[in-house]
């Protein structure tokens, strides 16, 4: 699984984005469904109860 360091910047710099219109989330439950590899249910895991799921076969 690769982290967000490995992202290309734009995507990187889309990823902070969001994340910082959404705010402050903590104590919460959390689905991340279509989740592809991962990387923003691992930021949002930190303070939250996450289930994330990408229903394509080959992650």
């Amino acid at each position: 699984m690769r982290s967000i360091k490995d992202l290309q910047a734009w995507e990187r710099l889309f990823k902070k984005i969001v994340w910082t219109q959404l705010g402050d989330i903590k104590d919460k439950d959390i689905l991340d469904f279509g989740s592809g590899e991962g990387i923003t249910s691992d930021h949002f895991a930190e303070y939250n109860r996450v289930i994330a799921v990408e229903p394509w076969q080959e992650f």
